[in-house]
This record gives C-alpha cells, sequence and structure tokens, in this order.
C-alpha cells in the first residue's frame, strides 16, 4: 500500500542523512581532537592567579592571534594568562 512504501522511503532517508551527519561529525571530533594541545587565547585572565593552585601549563602556538599561557588550576580550569606578566614567568619557570 501507499502509506507503507511513502514510511519507508522516508524512513531509508532520514536514516541515510542521519548516517552522514554522524560521520561527518565524528570525523570533525577527531580533527579537533587531533589539535586538542594546540589550543589559543582571546584574551587574558585579568587577576594574577596563586601559584599555589596551578597543577601545570601549556604555551599556545605561533598561529594564534596573540601569545598566551594556558594555566590549568587543581579543580580543572583552564586560565588564559599574559606570557609577558612576570607572575606568569615564575610559574613558567617553577613547572
Amino acid at each position: 500500500d501507499m502509506k507503507t512504501y511513502c514510511t519507508v522511503v522516508i524512513a531509508l532517508l532520514l536514516f541515510a542523512f542521519c548516517s552522514q551527519t554522524l560521520t561527518e561529525s565524528n570525523s570533525l571530533f577527531y580533527i579537533l581532537a587531533s589539535h586538542e594541545p594546540n589550543k589559543c587565547c582571546f584574551s587574558y585572565f585579568k587577576s594574577r592567579i596563586p601559584e599555589r593552585v596551578v597543577k601545570n601549563f601549556e604555551l599556545t602556538i605561533s598561529t594564534c592571534k596573540i601569545p598566551g599561557v594556558i594555566l590549568h588550576t587543581n579543580k580543572k580550569l583552564e586560565i588564559c594568562a599574559n606570557p609577558t606578566q612576570l607572575w606568569v614567568q615564575k610559574i613558567k619557570l617553577n613547572y
């Protein structure tokens, strides 16, 4: 019957569309995940962060618009800091 035929066709089209979307999303996820360490800062945290709350840090890559130091805190926060600030340079030296 025509109603069943239309339902099957719509279901197949929906399945094909969803499969393609998931494949593209997963590919995008892997591209982003493979570049995860290469984060950029778009602004700097304005206040000084106490050294005792910093677990480690990473530098942003040279292709970022502004240079930055990403501070990883004990509470798993990521904070962008200005690498020219003296307190940031001290943290870099101690880790």
